[in-house]
């Protein structure tokens, strides 16, 4: 009885579910992603922020930030890129489709958040002309500090592979000074994505964007690898023993795995925007975001941890619990998460 009390009064007060948080906020609840990235409009929307987020970067971490931290998750597979592209679960981006079938009048902005468009040349909104104005209002790029960081490097977070054999040594064996490196720059990223939701959410707050921006943002950096709210997840636990010994236990297809789904992260940053910096959400959102991590665990224990959880936590799990025991070691699963993780 105390736990439905408790999971009761948790649903209420740290919902999962967006149209959930965007119920107890008061604003127009969005059902289905692809009701996002509809039309010209939402296409316009949603470049205006990113406009905004170029600006806030360079000022606060210097040229080429935007760049390396957030273009692939707004001008690539998962945000306003090519036709296809969106979120996981959006479906076919519908105002880039309609933009590329000459559907409607502006029929030059297609492809405008891309490099490129079908020609080959550079469409009069692409993300890279829009930086170069950007730039151009702050004085010029040579007048203005540099990024420290490299794309490189925020992007293989988001890459199974390569950050896999970034962390491995000749020998196939983890290498924890490998891991070290890779960890700083996932921290990197989480410092960017932190110091980017503050500036969302006062751009919220001041009344300069509204929530249908905001949840265009947040689906965008938590729909694929390369959005920053997945990558802003630091290497920091890898599983203990030789890897010879665990791939002859486990078998050699391992994965990358978010100890903190990106679901529950983007659940907490979004209710934090829409609360207007709510003291109580942000303490929540900030323990969420300092616990989300990453490691590599085999697939066949992947699929045995999201048969029951998928993209979640256990219904009992409260920021600033230990994500690793009540993903792994404490729920319900059909067998024993049996894997060491240090």
């Amino acid at each position: 009885m105390l736990a439905c009390n408790f999971n009761e009064s948790k649903t209420i007060a740290l919902p999962n579910e967006l149209s959930n948080i965007e119920a107890k906020h008061g604003v127009k609840s969005v059902n289905k992603i692809v009701e996002l990235f509809n039309n010209e409009g939402d296409l316009l929307l949603g470049q205006t922020l990113s406009k905004a987020n170029m600006r806030f970067l360079t000022e606060e971490f210097g040229v080429g930030a935007y760049e390396a931290m957030m273009m692939r998750g707004e001008a690539g597979n998962s945000g306003w890129g090519a036709a296809g592209s969106g979120p996981k679960g959006s479906g076919p981006n519908v105002a880039i489709e309609n933009l590329r079938k000459g559907v409607l009048a502006n029929k030059h902005i297609y492809g405008v958040w891309r490099s490129m468009n079908e020609k080959g040349k550079r469409s009069e909104m692409d993300a890279y002309t829009a930086l170069e104005q950007v730039y151009a209002e702050m004085g010029g790029r040579e007048n203005l500090k540099q990024f420290d960081g490299k794309g490189v490097d925020s992007s293989r977070q988001g890459d199974n592979k390569k950050l896999y054999d970034a962390v491995t040594d000749a020998k196939g064996e983890f290498s924890k000074e490998k891991m070290l490196t890779e960890y700083r720059h996932g921290e990197q990223n989480k410092e960017v994505l932190k110091s980017t939701v503050e500036n969302i959410a006062d751009l919220y707050t001041n009344k300069k964007i509204d929530a249908r921006q905001v949840r265009q943002w947040v689906e965008m950096h938590a729909g694929g690898m390369q959005g920053l709210i997945k990558k802003g997840a630091s290497l920091a636990v890898l599983p203990e023993g030789k890897m010879s010994d665990l791939q002859k236990r486990y078998g050699k297809e391992w994965v990358l795995e978010h100890t903190t789904p990106a679901k529950y992260v983007k659940a907490r940053i979004y209710d934090y925007i829409l609360s207007k910096k709510n003291p109580i959400a942000k303490q929540a959102m900030d323990l969420t975001i300092r616990d989300m991590h990453t490691t590599f665990i085999p697939k066949t224990l992947d699929t045995m941890v999201n048969k029951i959880l998928q993209e979640n936590l256990p219904s009992n799990h409260v920021p600033g619990m230990d994500p690793l025991f009540s993903r792994y070691y404490l729920a319900n699963h059909v067998s024993n998460f049996g894997l060491t993780l240090k």
